[in-house]
């Protein structure tokens, strides 16, 4: 009897071990998804890294953060040396800037340190006051070239999906998140890199947007995208007008003959009378009106030199600058830089100096001339490309300028 009832009280356990591990297991039976885009994720909450600090501030490897609706939590890195910096603080911009699909002109970012500051990817954001459904970044590699990045969600010590998304063949800041469509169970995200060319610990993430249900969905704000308005002026249209027209010569001829024989004796009257007239009216008119369409002109930008090899440069030494001459050729209409006045590609390899950077202004008077300085600081070994492009309304814009050099 004693025996049959532990083996029953052994079956019930069992039985209520099966219960609870098939309970676990639809615990965590999410549907969770990847997110492209920041209109999928349908956010109502943000993290906005300028709490963290100015441009250029450094980092702990565990940094708290609260939300604009008042979550919390921290950030987890592999160790301290990660930087907040700002996309174009000045009128220059070494981030990839679309309103669209890149970083947004003065967000702060998260940038992770380097291999040579120990690289401190993957990045975690871990929420403690309460789970969301879904939180997605724009992301961008170090490296000049397409990337693969992935986020994991999490719930507790359990993994929800790793989600891979893949750049564009330039390497250009894509969005990647994660929505949860069952319930609120994503307690913390993983960013990370998965391949890349060049250093493929070194990247920055942008606002974080999330989906916390129950919050209120704030007011959307627009997002400011840099626009390059050039309005060039125009000479006049010249129309000339010939006009020939001939006077109206009219020639009258009229002639008149009248002969009266008179015979007196017998009464006889004879009389003739002819009359000719001739009229010849001539009108010719000739009228030409051509209209000439004129080539649109502008002042000229030039610049010199017109590309730079910085050579071999070693890794984590003095960076090599190269300065630039930008002149207005023409000799009467001024030139008006955009904002941002320049770009430039393969940041931070690339890049221009945080002082002295240009002495450029908002325009460039007629046969005036300013300055633009360039760095190459190489974070990769080998052969390294990048492009300045800057933005202005001169009749040969947008100019560019070939960067190379080799990291050693």
């Amino acid at each position: 009897m004693g025996a049959s009832m532990h083996k029953a009280a052994l079956r019930g356990l069992a039985a209520a071990i099966v219960l609870i591990t098939f309970a676990t297991a639809l615990a965590h039976a999410d549907t969770v998804i990847p997110v492209t885009s920041l209109g999928g994720l349908s956010a109502n909450d943000s993290i906005v890294w300028s709490q963290l600090g100015v441009d250029a501030t450094t980092l702990t490897a565990t940094p708290s953060f609260t939300s604009t609706k008042g979550l919390t939590g921290s950030v987890t890195l592999l160790g301290a040396g990660s930087l907040v910096a700002v996309v174009c603080p000045e009128t220059l911009c070494s981030w990839n800037v679309d309103g669209t699909t890149g970083f947004a002109a003065g967000d702060s970012l998260i940038w992770t340190a380097d291999t040579g500051n120990s690289g401190n990817g993957p990045l975690t954001l871990n929420f403690t006051s309460r789970n969301v459904s879904g939180a997605g970044a724009v992301i961008q590699s170090d490296g000049p070239a397409e990337f693969t990045a992935s986020i994991q969600a999490f719930d507790g010590g359990t993994s929800l999906g790793t989600f891979p998304v893949t750049s564009d063949g330039s390497g250009d800041a894509t969005f990647i998140g994660v929505l949860d469509t069952t319930a609120a169970n994503i307690t913390k995200v993983t960013f990370s890199l998965t391949s890349c060319t060049g250093d493929c610990s070194d990247f920055a993430i942008d606002t974080v947007s999330l989906n916390v249900p129950g919050g209120a969905t704030p007011t959307p704000t627009a997002t400011a995208t840099p626009t390059i308005t050039a309005t060039p002026t125009r000479s006049a249209t010249a129309t000339p007008t010939a006009t020939a027209t001939s006077g109206t010569p009219t020639a009258s001829a009229t002639a008149t003959r009248t002969a009266t024989p008179t015979a007196t004796g017998a009464t006889s009257t004879a009389t003739a009378t002819a009359t000719r007239t001739a009229t010849a009216t001539a009108t010719s008119t000739a009228t030409a009106t051509p209209t000439a369409t004129p080539t649109p002109s502008g002042p000229i930008l030039m610049i010199t030199p017109t590309s730079k090899n910085f050579g071999t440069v070693k890794r984590h030494s003095k960076p090599k600058k190269q300065t630039f001459t930008l002149t207005n050729e023409d000799s009467s209409q001024t030139i008006t830089f955009g904002s941002p006045l320049a770009t430039v590609t393969d940041f931070p390899s690339f890049a221009f100096p945080k002082k002295k950077a240009t002495t450029c202004h908002a325009t460039l008077a007629p046969t005036a001339h300013c300055t633009l300085t360039l760095q190459f600081a190489p974070k990769s070994k080998g052969p390294l490309a990048s492009t300045v492009t800057i933005f202005d309304n001169a009749a040969n814009a947008n100019q560019t300028i070939p960067l190379t050099g080799t990291g050693k």
